[in-house]
């Protein structure tokens, strides 16, 4: 884990530590069960092409538990992660954690996907599937599916340190 995770860990009450595990287990589980829905409706879809329904996918997930660091100030400026990016000298803006990376996937990079959208707010989170198929995406659709999953595995990793709540 970077300097920076460490230190908002640290910095972090730990009980955010199990928000946060249980959030993205959720998502994380979400993320394999929409995949694998995706997948059975593409092979399902070889029989019945001539649909034209048939040729999107569109699914959603949405969960309600939210960034506990969010949920502490409502406001990007006073929160930890702009704080302990301050702190270490790093250029902290709003929003600063957009831009932490995870396994060397920022949440910034995540909202590039052309197929799989996924977000995090105060109060929620969201994973969308919204795939047009006649392009035949299905690679392009696994690529954004093993990217998310890796930042979901490296931040319910980070949420595992034993270093959560040293400093409140």
């Amino acid at each position: 884990m970077t300097k920076i995770l460490n230190e908002i860990a640290k910095r972090s009450p730990k009980q955010y530590a199990t928000i946060i595990r249980n959030r993205n287990e959720a998502l994380l589980a979400a993320l394999e069960e929409l995949y694998a829905e995706y997948l059975a409706w593409c092979d399902e879809k070889l029989d019945v092409y001539n649909s034209f329904n048939r040729h999107y996918f569109i699914r959603d997930f949405e969960g309600y538990l939210g960034c506990p660091h969010c949920i502490d100030t409502l406001e990007c400026s006073s929160c930890l992660w702009t704080e302990c990016l301050q702190r270490l000298r790093f250029h902290a803006r709003d929003e600063s954690c957009i831009g932490i990376k995870f396994d060397g996937i920022t949440l910034a990079d995540l909202g590039h996907n052309k197929y799989i959208q996924f977000s995090y707010s105060i109060t929620s989170e969201i994973i969308t599937f919204k795939i047009d198929t006649h392009s035949n995406p299905r690679s392009k659709v696994k690529a954004e599916y093993e990217h998310c999953k890796r930042f979901l595995k490296a931040h319910i990793e980070w949420t595992k340190l034993p270093c959560w709540g040293e400093l409140c």
